[in-house]
């Protein structure tokens, strides 16, 4: 036995000098449930906090899976809604070229384009009066935002 460190690996495991490994003979015995050491309570709490971190990132990584899969569902339904409208539309404007062939008697291809020169002319019209309507109105706001003081209504 060194005074230093205390008895070898080992010694002092026998009951009969009144000794155990846990302690004095008739000592307290181990402390139970609430009452465990330290170092076991850090290893339960340490345990907890990596089964949470766990439990959180699945939770995480489920959230991500269901998001990237509504997402692709709406895409795909997107999709196949522009699909059907566009195909709708050509039928129809298709339908109208045909019916005007024949209604005014015109040759092959007539019909065509009189429905699509009206068609581009209507959307050449839309975008003319769009693009004029957001001029005027910001030309309006950066006027009002820049007017000298003093330049209002005089009344």
């Amino acid at each position: 036995m060194s005074p230093l460190h205390g008895p070898a690996a080992g010694a002092g495991t026998s009951t009969t000098s009144g000794t155990g490994s846990t302690g004095p003979a008739g000592g307290p015995a181990p402390p139970a449930g609430d009452d465990l050491g330290l170092d076991v309570q850090f290893a339960r709490l340490t345990e907890a906090g990596r089964v949470w971190i766990a439990i959180k990132r699945d939770q995480a990584v489920v959230s991500v899976q269901r998001t990237l899969l509504l997402g692709a569902i709406g895409l795909g339904g997107v999709i196949v809604l522009s699909a059907v409208i566009s195909v709708s539309v050509f039928l129809l404007l298709a339908g109208l070229a045909a019916m005007l062939e024949t209604s005014l008697q015109l040759g092959d291809g007539g019909g065509g384009l009189i429905v699509g020169g009206v068609l581009l002319a209507l959307i050449g019209l839309g975008a003319w009066l769009t693009t004029r309507s957001l001029r005027r109105g910001w030309s309006r706001k950066l006027r009002e935002r820049y007017a000298p003081p003093g330049a209002g209504s005089p009344a």
